[in-house]
Parts: structure tokens; sequence; C-alpha cells
């Protein structure tokens, strides 16, 4: 199969061009017969990151309009582990009344009756954004549907995922991938005065409270800036105070939650003296920055993730150095936030 023979190109080249990839609750991705439901701030990258982690195969829901026809719709199915999505709001005319869903709610059935996993991302689209957006019931109607099919109360789990980049738009930049506890829908499959759609309601409900548990941001918040500076100057600080040790990604991901948390509950107590704080603490920054001071240290960075960002700077940027062949090249490390013994100038191709 296609996709147990590229996965590992696909893992040496995620590593190379991210800087770090932080695994909470790993152990969660390799569940039987799993609904995983996740949020989407990075297009493509979002479910190729995730299923580079797991050491089974994993089968994606992906819109239909990408699947084609004829041969590339054959390799995306068969070979890639995709399965069509229609999207009624997107079809036009005669499209929007043949759009079906029939097949991919028996295809998930089935695969979660195997024992397979499949991945949903159920915003139903791709926005750079770092909180959950509104998302879809589809997630919520295959795990009814799957159980019924199946013919077992909760023979499926559903789990979310929370995906949090540093920079979605950046190469050599982090992403965390934080898996939680299985969903528990067990009061709201119980309760007899709630009919199927009003459980469907509910459920999706949950579960996007669920995801926004894994991420940073519970919501699009005014003081954004404010919240990434206070992150930037406490969360060593709180780390070092409260005892955790570095390289704890969970117990860094709680600190800086509930930074987050604080900021924006005391942004809706004390507007006024909250947008004081912040201009002062960004002057602060930037007169910091202008001094020449810089947190990261090349010095005290392991050497086998010095290696992982010479490998991304050479697979990463191939293209662009191609692209100005004969004309002055110049990398400029600071811009690709790498220390500066990785400044490269050259000529010609590279």
């Amino acid at each position: 199969m296609l996709y147990n023979l590229f996965k590992p190109l696909v893992i040496i080249s995620l590593r190379a061009y991210f800087k770090r990839i932080d695994v909470i609750g790993a152990n969660r991705l390799e569940e039987d017969s799993t609904i995983y439901v996740c949020n989407h701030p990075s297009a493509l990258f979002d479910p190729i990151v995730v299923a580079s982690t797991t050491k089974r195969p994993i089968y994606f829901l992906a819109g239909a309009e990408w699947f084609g026809k004829g041969m590339q719709s054959w390799l995306f199915q068969n070979q890639f582990n995709m399965i069509p999505v229609y999207r009624p709001w997107l079809a036009k005319g005669k499209e929007k009344e043949q759009s079906s869903n029939e097949e991919m709610f028996s295809a998930s059935y089935r695969s979660l009756e195997e024992g397979k996993r499949i991945i949903i991302f159920p915003e139903a689209s791709s926005k750079t954004v770092p909180w959950i957006r509104d998302i879809k019931t589809g997630a919520a109607r295959i795990k009814m549907g799957a159980d019924k099919h199946i013919g077992r109360e909760n023979a499926v789990k559903l789990i979310p995922i929370g995906l949090n980049y540093s920079n979605t738009h950046r190469f050599q930049t982090n992403v965390l991938i934080n898996v939680g506890e299985a969903v528990d829908f067990s009061d709201i499959i119980a309760d007899s005065t709630l009919d199927e759609k009003e459980q469907v309601r509910q459920m999706t409900a949950r579960i996007h409270d669920r995801m926004s548990d894994l991420v940073y941001y519970p919501e699009d918040a005014e003081n954004f800036q404010f919240i990434k500076d206070v992150k930037r100057v406490l969360t060593d600080v709180l780390m070092a105070e409260l005892g955790i040790a570095e390289g704890d990604v969970e117990g860094e991901f709680k600190i800086r939650k509930r930074i987050v948390n604080e900021i924006i509950q005391l942004s809706h107590e004390k507007p006024t003296e909250v947008s004081a704080i912040a201009k002062r603490l960004r002057n602060y920054l930037d007169e910091y920055q202008t001094l020449g001071f810089r947190k990261y240290n090349p010095f005290e960075e392991k050497p086998t993730n010095l290696f992982m960002k010479v490998l991304g700077i050479v697979f990463g940027f191939s293209t662009f150095c191609y692209r100005y062949h004969f004309q002055p090249v110049t990398l400029s490390a600071y811009k690709l936030g790498l220390p500066k013994i990785f400044s490269f100038k050259g000529h010609g191709r590279t």
C-alpha cells in the first residue's frame, strides 16, 4: 500500500520542517475502533502530522470535491485510506441533488467494526486560528450509527485531539499534538427524554468543549498579543517555581493554558487595566529585542535538534534556493528562528 510506502518519507520531511513535534497522550493514538476528532488550523499539515505519530494506519474523512474521478479517486480511497465526504453547502445545481453521504457513513461503520480508526476534522474547513471553531454534527452521528451497526453500546470510542502550532506559516516552528481522553456520552445516550436529534446536538457541544480543553486558546481572545507576551515572559519562571522539569510537555501545556484562561477572565473583569499593562509589556519586550537580547542559546541545544535543523534547511529550502540560481542567496538565521551559527551565504545553485 502506498500509504505505508510514503509514511517514512513523510515522517522524515515533517521532522525536518518542524523544529519540534511533541505529543501528549501518544498511547491514545493507538486505540481500536476509534473516531478521532481534530481541529483544522493548518490545512494539509494537520492530517499528516497526526498520522505520522501513529504506529498503525488511520483513515481520513475528506471533502469529496478533492477526489476527482478515475485513477485519482481510486488512489485516494484505496491507497491513502481516504473516505469522501459530500458537503452540500459547497455543491451546486445537480451536484447538490446528487450529494449523498450514505456511502461515507457505511464505509465508516465498516472500518470501525473491523477495529480501524478514522480521523475527522469537524470544523469542515481549514482556518488559521488557534481556537476551536463551530463544528459539524458528523462525528456524533457516526459514533451513534456505528454503535448501532455493531450492536453494542459504546463499541466505538471518540477521542478529541488539539493541534497547537507556534506559527502555522513559518518554517522550523513547534507543533504540539494534544490527545485527550475518550469522551463520555453515557448520560446523554441514557436520557430517554431526548430524541436522536437533540442527543446529537448535545454530543456535538460536548465534543467542542473537550477539543477546546486541548488547545491553548478557548476563544477568539481580544488580547491575543498580550497573552503571547505573558506566556513568553512567565512560562519558564512558573515551570521553575512549580518544579516542572524542562521537557515536561504536559506540564508546560497546563501552565500555558492556565495563563491564557486567567488573562481572558481578567480581561472581562478589568479591561482598562489589562490594556494598560499589555502596552507596557509590549514596549518592554520591543526594547529588550532592540538591545539584541535573545532567549535562544544555541549552545544549550541538543546535538540531535541541531542536526534536524540542518536537515530542515537542506530539504525545506532547496526549492527556494533553486529558484534564485546564479543570484546571491542569503538565508537569515534570525528570520528562520535559528541560531546565528546557521547563517549561510553563497552563490549559484544549492
